[in-house]
């Protein structure tokens, strides 16, 4: 399978050269938190492997609204093929809900309720393997919709270099595609894509 990462492009020559390591150091603050938050109220039936703070956030897909609106000031895009299929499917609708800045024991007891009680139970309940993703059986599709669409891959391997290609780049917020991006897009949407950002980057 093919998935999609972001990051810092301060951490290019690390992936580049060491690919894509799990429980990064350099996650940022308010993921950790909702990470610790997450897997302090995870369901005895999800596997013991799944740990929200031990993962690396991927993509399954990318779409033109995700290039245009992320916007991520000198951040960088990669395609990674996943070595297997031993992931978990998350919701970034309801993990968003759980960025905090504030640590657990320091959090307000409303805003903490909230999360363990509403939108943490949803993240987890909503969830599923990464398997059960890309079969997309009926069960699978009735919690897709509640979600607008699981949108998270937790994966817990590390993934080597060979599996990774940097793609493109945001430069003050615009996304620039290398050569290599259009190689991921489907054939259908290809030339839209390339007219969508050939405008936003002033061309013709």
């Amino acid at each position: 399978m093919i998935a999609y990462h972001t990051t810092e492009r301060e951490n290019r020559k690390s992936i580049l050269q060491n690919g894509l390591l799990p429980n990064s150091q350099k996650v940022q603050k308010d993921v950790q938190n909702a990470s610790r938050m997450l897997d302090s109220i995870k369901p005895k039936w999800i596997p013991d492997w799944v740990k929200r703070m031990n993962a690396l956030y991927l993509y399954p897909e990318i779409t033109v609204d995700f290039l245009l609106m992320i916007g991520y000031p000198s951040s960088d895009l990669y395609a990674v093929k996943l070595p297997n299929n031993k992931g978990w499917m998350g919701s970034q609708l309801y993990g968003g809900f759980c960025l905090t800045e504030c640590p657990l024991e320091e959090m307000d007891e409303e805003d903490l309720l909230f999360i363990k009680e509403d939108v943490g139970k949803k993240y987890w309940n909503y969830s599923c393997s990464l398997e059960d993703f890309i079969k997309y059986d009926r069960r699978t599709r009735r919690k897709d919709r509640h979600v607008q669409g699981d949108d998270e891959i937790l994966f817990f391997e590390r993934i080597p270099r060979e599996n990774i290609e940097l793609i493109g780049q945001w430069d003050e917020g615009i996304f620039v595609p290398n050569d290599l991006f259009v190689k991921y897009v489907k054939d259908e949407y290809k030339e839209e894509y390339m007219k969508i950002l050939g405008a936003v980057r002033g061309e013709e």
